[in-house]
């Protein structure tokens, strides 16, 4: 099992923890604070160094660029629209947690998710 060590504040002064990869749904670049952060489904947590280095560190783990801000983890995408915008959902509730995608990287997320979980659903 490979973990992420993460803080819940960006400042680092609390301990570091280690969360389970499998567990991220996505990790995003906050453009106006300048800081990466990993998202589970209960939680948010700051994570050191630049997007493009998790985005390589992770990519045999199944995350795949969703736009230039953002890395989502393809097997945890449970459905997938393309309106009003493109996004990637990781439930199938009306509250489900979503991210935006870019429109050129829609068809290739929608495949790759589509690899990982025959069910998908696509609205």
């Amino acid at each position: 099992m490979a973990w992420l060590s993460v803080t819940s504040t960006t400042t680092g002064l609390d301990s570091m923890i280690n969360i389970p990869v499998e567990d991220t749904l996505y990790i995003e670049h906050d453009i106006s604070d300048r800081k990466v952060y990993a998202f589970t489904d209960i939680d948010k947590y700051y994570l050191p160094g630049p997007l493009n280095f998790w985005a390589d560190a992770l990519k045999a783990y199944g995350f795949e660029r969703g736009d230039r801000n953002l890395i989502i983890q393809i097997s945890k995408i449970k459905s997938m629209s393309r309106r009003p915008f493109c996004c990637a959902y990781f439930a199938l509730t009306p509250k489900a947690i979503k991210v935006e995608l870019s429109e050129q990287n829609y068809k290739r997320i929608e495949k790759l998710a589509a690899g990982f979980n025959e069910g998908i659903v696509l609205f």
